[in-house]
C-alpha cells in the first residue's frame, strides 16, 4: 500500500509504577498504516547533529495499527528518515530503532520533539499508545511494537518497506512511568540492546543487573521535583554496567514534554536554564548513547566515557 504524503508548516505523569509489573503474553497481526505519512521537516543539510543538535534528515511520520494479545489493537507513530516529498530514505535505511515510552497520563505528541529529532539522525522511531495514556495498563506494548514494525517494513509497497532490518539493532526509552515500562521491556527482552530512562528509575524489587554488560543511561534533571535527583540515585543502583547517571543542570521534569500544563509545572520544579538550551545538552548525552551502541559508533561510546557535556554532569 501506497500512501499519500501531506506537507506541514513545521521545519505528566505519575511518575512511578508500583512493584510487580506483570507480563502478557503478545501476538502481533494486521499491521497497516492508518493514515497518510505526514512530512514533518524536510532535509536540512547543513545540519550536523552534532553537540544536541538535530541532523541533516528529512522526518516524516505514519500512523500504524496492530493487533497484539490476540484481540487488542494498539495504535503506534513511527517516526523516520525521510527525502524531499516525505518517502522514507532508503540511504539510511535499514536503520536502528528506538522505542518511546511515554509518560502516565502524557499523550505520544508531546514526545513528537523527541522522535523528531531522533529521525534526523538516522533513525526510525516507533511510539505505541497506552490506554488511557498509562502504559502501566499494556506494559508489552513496547514489545510488541518492535514486531510490528519488523512485519511493516518486510511488507511489499509499504512506506516504511525496508526502514529496518528483521534482526536490526533495537534501543528502548522512557519518561517517568514510560521509563519504568521501558525498564521492564527491557529486562525481559533481549532484543533491546541498550536503555535510556529519562526523569525515570525502575519499579521497586526490580533489578536490571541480571543483564550485565548491555548499557543503560539514567539521565535527569537537576530541578526536576516529580522524580527527584535522590530516587534516580536510588534507582541507578539497580541498574547494570556500563550505566551512567547523567543530570541536565537546570531541567525539570516537565522539560522532556511539549504542552505542560499549569497543574504539571505547579507540581514540578522551577527550570533555571531556557527549555531549548537544557533538551539540546540532554540530547548530546542521548545522542552518544544510540550512536555508541546501536550504530557501534566509537566516538559515541568515548563521549559517554569522557563524560564531558556542556550543562550535564554524568558518572559511571
Amino acid at each position: 500500500m501506497t500512501s499519500a504524503v501531506t506537507r506541514i508548516v513545521t521545519s505528566k505523569g505519575s511518575p512511578f509504577a508500583p512493584a510487580g509489573l506483570l507480563l502478557l503474553g503478545l501476538v502481533v497481526a494486521a499491521c497497516s498504516p492508518t493514515g497518510a505519512v505526514v512530512e514533518v521537516r524536510a532535509p536540512a543539510p547543513g545540519s550536523d547533529g552534532l553537540d544536541g543538535a538535530d541532523g541533516p534528515r528529512g522526518v516524516s511520520r505514519v500512523p500504524l495499527t496492530f493487533q497484539s494479545r490476540v484481540e487488542d489493537r494498539v495504535e503506534l507513530e513511527v517516526t523516520f528518515p525521510s527525502v524531499a516529498g516525505g518517502a522514507l530514505d532508503r540511504a539510511a535505511t535499514p536503520a536502528p530503532a528506538i522505542v518511546l515510552v511515554q509518560g502516565g497520563l502524557v499523550g505520544v505528541a508531546r514526545y513528537r520533539w523527541l522522535a523528531e529529532h531522533y529521525a534526523s539522525r538516522g533513525y526510525v522511531v516507533i511510539a505505541p499508545s497506552h490506554v488511557f495514556d498509562l502504559a502501566l495498563f499494556t506494559i508489552d506494548n513496547a514489545r510488541a511494537a518492535v514486531d510490528a514494525l519488523r512485519v511493516e517494513a518486510a511488507r511489499g509497497g509499504s512506506p516504511l518497506e525496508g526502514a529496518v532490518a528483521g534482526d536490526g539493532p533495537v534501543g528502548v526509552t522512557g519518561h517517568s512511568l514510560g521509563g519504568v515500562v521501558a525498564a521492564n521491556a527491557f529486562f525481559s527482552d533481549g532484543r533491546f540492546g541498550a536503555l535510556a530512562l529519562l526523569a525515570s528509575y525502575p519499579a521497586d524489587g526490580v533489578d536490571l543487573r541480571a543483564r550485565p554488560g548491555v548499557p543503560v543511561l539514567s539521565i535527569s534533571g537537576a530541578e526536576d521535583k516529580k522524580a527527584t535527583p535522590e530516587s534516580v540515585r536510588s534507582g541507578f543502583a539497580r541498574l547494570p554496567a556500563p550505566r551512567w547517571l547523567a543530570f541536565v543542570e537546570g531541567m525539570i521534569h516537565y522539560d522532556w514534554t511539549d504542552g505542560a500544563s499549569a497543574s504539571e509545572l505547579a507540581s514540578d520544579g522551577t527550570p533555571t536554564r531556557p527549555r531549548a538550551e537544557t533538551r539540546r545538552a540532554a540530547l548530546a548525552v542521548l545522542d552518544s548513547l544510540w550512536d555508541g551502541w546501536l550504530r557501534r559508533d566509537d566516538a559515541g561510546q568515548a563521549r559517554l566515557a569522557g563524560g564531558l557535556f556542556t550543562g550535564v554532569s554524568v558518572t559511571e
